[in-house]
């Protein structure tokens, strides 16, 4: 995953590729960007789509690229619209972290060979807890409330997230960025 313009991690993700995943041209790059004109996304999207083309071709580069974006506006969409990209949409009022059970994460939730209506299924499941108007059935407002209270009544402004496995730390960070916004 390239979530950042860090050359060296660049580098190495594309060296990787090239060496243990066959290269560009067994690699789909997926780019989530509602407009396209978020800076870094767009200088790494640039960069892996003239390497895309320059291995594969002006017109067969197209089939190793799939966009998650606006439906209608941005520079992304008129991107992909020239250039025949597969797209999925950023839904409209969605922003940020709170899109990770939209296509922007369900997307890549799929490829790694996660159950996405399993997952779909538990969020709803969740939702209706959370939809709960009494507090001690609704785990939701039971955490606001306990941290709210921790917080104003004994001063401990802590929320903590410790996931006790390398495998969650991805999730945790998601989490932190969730708990910032």
């Amino acid at each position: 995953m390239l979530d950042n313009v860090d050359p060296a991690h660049v580098g190495a993700t594309l060296e990787y590729l090239d060496t243990h995943g066959g290269g560009l041209k067994r690699t789909l790059v997926n780019v989530v960007s509602k407009s396209g004109e978020t800076a870094e996304t767009a200088a790494q999207f640039l960069v892996l789509r003239r390497m895309l083309i320059d291995a594969l071709g002006e017109k067969e580069h197209a089939e190793q690229i799939v966009a998650i974006t606006d439906t209608e506006k941005g520079t992304m969409r008129s991107i992909c619209d020239a250039a025949g990209y597969r797209t999925l949409p950023v839904p409209d009022g969605v922003g940020g972290r709170f899109s990770a059970l939209s296509p922007v994460g369900l997307f890549s939730a799929a490829m790694c060979g996660i159950d996405i209506e399993a997952l779909l299924d538990g969020a709803q499941k969740m939702d209706a807890r959370c939809s709960k108007e009494t507090l001690d059935t609704n785990p939701a407002a039971m955490l606001a409330t306990l941290l709210v209270r921790l917080g104003n009544e004994k001063d401990k402004f802590n929320h903590v997230l410790m996931p006790y496995s390398n495998a969650m730390s991805l999730f945790a960070d998601w989490y932190r960025q969730l708990w910032a916004e």
